[in-house]
């Protein structure tokens, strides 16, 4: 029976301090004072190009290469301008949770346009 209510708070915190849960915080922050417009192209964007495996990790354990790797998925699809909009969104939402106590370090910070070259049509 301890051992469930263990695991349960386990996976409560893990989704709690996950880059999609600490993403949505960022957002309602962020979004104040934003035209509807601008709000709506940044949440399209987000959930468009966050991969799931990103946005369901716990932000504190995210690396360079899986930024990188997200960026160049982007890249693939002929959408540069996308990729280095999610880069700089990811870096914003990365200085939220350092500010808020979920993460120590922002990996986006690590990383320019140019480290993770455009990938060949």
């Amino acid at each position: 029976m301890e051992q469930r209510k263990v695991d349960r708070n386990a996976i409560k915190a893990r989704a709690e301090n996950s880059f999609n849960h600490i993403a949505g915080l960022w957002f309602e922050h962020w979004r104040a004072a934003k035209s509807f417009q601008h709000v709506d192209a940044t949440r399209r964007r987000l959930e468009a190009n966050i991969p799931p495996l990103l946005a369901a990790g716990p932000i504190a354990e995210i690396e360079v290469p899986e930024l990188v790797a997200m960026a160049k998925a982007i890249e693939l699809r002929g959408a540069a301008d996308l990729a280095k909009r999610a880069m700089q969104n990811a870096g914003q939402i990365f200085r939220y949770a350092i500010a808020h106590g979920y993460a120590k370090r922002n990996p986006a910070s690590e990383i320019r346009p140019a480290d993770h070259p455009e990938a060949d049509p």
